[in-house]
């Protein structure tokens, strides 16, 4: 299990750094926590006293977008997404980090493409002033997963490739 990396430094930069190591796992961490805490309650209130809640279940609708996404982009930090390497296991290394730039860049602009339509389906629903049902909160809240979500991938994705980059440099060398 991954555990949350604390800051050495009282530092803007170390502070920072920590904020980027943790991000996703942090965002994970308190979707899943809360979704447990709500589901427990919602277990004892409905058997224990016969009486359900009527916001539990559309609370944690909206907890498994946001974990759903934040943790697209954890497992993309860790490389953790499925990926078929039969060929790219074949190439040379040279070519294989060409390919692995490529895909990187291909999901790179996939996910662009998903923040962009995104927001705007966010910033629809914040205009039109839709609510959730139950709990009346605005259901841009579960909707501001997807474009959150999709920039923190882009962000490591734009991450590991300048790291490529610099290894195809010192690969050609």
């Amino acid at each position: 299990m991954q555990t949350i990396i604390k800051p050495t430094e009282k530092s803007l930069t170390s502070k920072l750094h920590f904020v980027w190591e943790n991000i996703e796992l942090s965002i994970c961490l308190i979707c899943m926590v809360t979704m447990t805490a709500i589901t427990f309650v919602q277990v004892i209130a409905r058997y224990v006293f016969l009486n359900s809640l009527t916001w539990a279940e559309e609370i944690c609708r909206f907890l498994v977008v946001w974990l759903t996404f934040a943790g697209s982009a954890y497992a993309f930090r860790k490389g953790a997404h499925v990926s078929i390497t039969a060929l790219a296991d074949r190439l040379p290394n040279k070519l294989r980090l060409i390919l692995d730039i490529l895909i990187n860049l291909v999901t790179i602009f996939f996910f662009v493409v998903l923040l962009y339509y995104g927001w705007e389906h966010t910033y629809q629903q914040i205009l039109n002033g839709q609510v959730a049902p139950a709990t009346r909160l605005p259901i841009a809240i579960s909707y501001l997963a997807v474009p959150i979500g999709s920039l923190l991938v882009i962000l490591r994705l734009a991450y590991d490739f300048f790291k490529m980059l610099k290894n195809l440099k010192a690969e050609v060398k």
